[in-house]
């Protein structure tokens, strides 16, 4: 698979340099899109102009009340009406950039390129009355540190949306993830991330891929996130510190590989693509893999519906077919409420090894529920529900010392969250958890336990 790393390198950088040269002769006016795994709509507002509305009354002033005036010429009067227009225009561009919030990297020639340079640090701290020797929280993550600070995540992103038009069918852009700090353990791919760091802490690069745009039809090649799962790598788009079993354990997180994702209308997108495996940049099955796909939103934009298939081989040297879909849906309700529904299955052939050597299937299955309340624009409540069955111990594994292997049991989890947001650059979480395992995966000091209750806390502050 060396040749298949080189060619992604070189394909990237030759896209890069050809969208360098694409968006210097694009006329139209920059627009940035909403980055996302998924496809999403653009929202443009209308600013109405109000003409001064005429005296209540509707009779013209008596003459002995209305104060002599010089007439004025028509160019005083519109002298007198500039600066009243540029004010207005002022106080508009200062609100834009005060919804926008502070940015590091932001000028001219970006803003001329489409090119968005952004990121943030996350840190925080877990509270876990069993206090284990090991300092680690079983198999919760990415908060699996005990007692002890973690500087979860300092994250890069350089990225240049792709955009089309009638006049500009074709573009090029592509994107760079940087992710330091201990979360880098869960965004790992074989055979890229894994020789860049020590046991905690280290770099990796979730997102490595460029983009090729033609009218509606998007054709994507590197390492990205795989476009599944409600949850995400990326702390500023997770609700909660913590995340959920299905997230770490019963889904992708990054492939390799290529996609095309074509929009059909505001209402539908679907996505076709090969990939090496699940969390691999090198392909050890030396199998090619598959995923597919389609998102859904409806035309009032309160439901959304989203479901992606994954087929192919994980393990080398060995028949392992993995199979696995994720469906997620998600539903307003009213102007504060939304409710959000995962399930994840998975079946895996020769996924387990018996102790007289055999091999046989595993299997599980998870089930995600969300609902988040918002009470104003700086605090919002949340609550997760997750039942997760691994009962043959197939994919949920601690990340603590070695030797880690999987467990089989049943899970369940109940988290409550508060998110207080004081300005657009800060987000403040704070959330209490509830674990409970059949079988005795946690630690209670050195003594395995079935059951773990966690407190954390931690801040994101993007730049």
């Amino acid at each position: 698979m060396g040749t298949l790393r080189w060619f992604f390198a070189a394909g990237i950088l030759g896209l890069w340099l050809c969208g360098q040269t694409l968006a210097q002769q694009i006329a139209s006016p920059s627009l940035q899109q909403p980055s996302s795994v998924q496809p999403t709509g653009l929202v443009s507002q209308d600013y109405l102009t109000f003409a001064p509305q005429p005296d209540a009354s509707g009779a013209p002033p008596a003459p002995g009340n209305q104060p002599a005036v010089k007439p004025e010429a028509p160019g005083n009067a519109e002298a007198k009406e500039e600066p009243k227009e540029e004010e207005k225009k002022e106080d508009e561009e200062k609100k834009e950039d005060e919804d926008k919030g502070f940015k590091l990297f932001n000028g001219p020639w970006l803003e001329c390129h489409r090119i968005d340079i952004r990121g943030w640090l996350d840190q925080g701290i877990t509270w876990n009355p069993n206090d284990p020797v090991d300092r680690f929280n079983g198999p919760v993550g990415y908060n699996d540190r005990a007692n002890e600070y973690q500087m979860n995540q300092l994250y890069w992103i350089i990225e240049r949306v792709t955009k089309t038009d009638e006049c500009n069918p074709m573009d090029v852009g592509g994107r760079v993830d940087f992710l330091y700090g201990t979360d880098r353990r869960y965004a790992d791919a074989i055979g890229l991330d894994t020789e860049w760091g020590n046991r905690f802490y280290g770099l990796a690069m979730p997102q490595m891929y460029a983009d090729v745009a033609i009218n509606n039809l998007v054709l994507r090649g590197g390492h990205f996130l795989a476009p599944c799962g409600y949850e995400s790598v990326m702390a500023p788009e997770n609700f909660f510190y913590s995340h959920s079993y299905s997230f770490l354990y019963g889904e992708p997180t990054t492939l390799s590989g290529g996609s095309a994702i074509y929009k059909f209308n505001d209402q539908w997108s679907a996505n076709l693509g090969l990939d090496t495996g699940w969390n691999d940049w090198v392909d050890v099955s030396h199998k090619l893999n598959y995923m597919g796909g389609f998102n859904w939103t409806s035309k009032d934009q309160k439901q959304t519906l989203a479901w992606e298939m994954f087929i192919g081989d994980q393990l080398p040297n060995v028949d392992s077919n993995r199979t696995h879909y994720c469906l997620v849906f998600t539903q307003k309700l009213g102007k504060k409420w939304q409710y959000v529904l995962e399930n994840n299955v998975g079946y895996e052939e020769n996924a387990n090894v018996l102790p007289n050597g055999n091999r046989t299937h595993g299997d599980w299955v998870g089930l995600s529920n969300y609902l988040i309340y918002t009470i104003n624009d700086k605090w919002s409540l949340g609550f997760r529900y997750e039942w997760f069955d691994d009962d043959d111990g197939t994919v949920v594994a601690a990340v603590g010392p070695p030797p880690v292997s999987a467990v089989p049991s049943h899970y369940n989890a109940l988290t409550w969250g508060l998110n207080y947001k004081p300005n657009k650059n800060v987000v403040l979480r704070s959330e209490m958890r509830y674990d409970h395992s059949t079988a005795p995966v946690f630690e209670n000091g050195t003594i395995p336990t079935r059951d773990q209750y966690l407190w954390a806390f931690d801040a994101i502050v993007r730049f």
